[in-house]
């Protein structure tokens, strides 16, 4: 195997720069904490509005589904269907206030978009779990673009706590592809 020499200061700093951003702009709607690492104010109320809403309070679940949109701040999350677990013991004992506290997890499914600001994610499925604070992009064509920049595979695993994003290609189709813009530096 051969070895490629280069320079990687620019390049690792532009890459690790556009995965800090990717990672960043899910925070705000994905947070379980009344402050996310990014100290954006996570208390932000969120609107759900769809077709239907089915609530299963004894199993703490409740499905919109249909023509789905969420929305937080400027945050905004389509999908066909998103379905939410929550912890009941929460509800239960009047302590509605926890708010996000009370997410245990979070599936969006069928043509999902998450968006903020220029950055987007399309997936055929979004699972955010709350505790591990781990957010799992799965299907065929998911992408995370930020302007210029694009990164996408079969499965993009965005690790909140610690900033990891691993990507993964299918098992039949695809490769991993990064996109980088280097807005004309290169990888010098």
């Amino acid at each position: 195997m051969e070895r490629l020499d280069f320079k990687p200061k620019k390049g690792i700093i532009l890459l690790s720069v556009f995965f800090t951003i990717i990672t960043l702009t899910f925070g705000m709607l994905w947070a379980a904490d009344t402050k996310n690492s990014n100290g954006t104010d996570a208390g932000e109320p969120i609107r759900i509005i769809s077709d239907q809403l089915l609530i299963e309070n004894t199993a703490g679940e409740a499905e919109f589904i249909g023509n789905v949109l969420a929305t937080q701040k400027e945050t905004i999350i389509k999908s066909d269907r998103l379905k939410i677990f929550y912890r009941k013991e929460t509800i239960q004992d009047g302590n509605v206030a926890a708010g996000e506290k009370s997410i245990k997890k979070i599936i969006a499914t069928g043509n999902v978009t998450i968006t903020l600001d220029n950055r987007r994610a399309e997936t055929e499925q979004a699972v955010y779990t709350a505790d591990t604070k781990i957010l799992v992009l799965s299907g065929e064509n998911s992408r995370i673009t930020s302007e210029n920049n694009l990164i996408s595979g079969e499965k993009i695993i965005m690790y909140r706590n610690d900033g990891r994003i691993i990507v993964e290609s299918g098992e039949n189709k695809g490769r991993v592809e990064a996109v980088i813009s280097s807005a004309g530096n290169g990888l010098k």
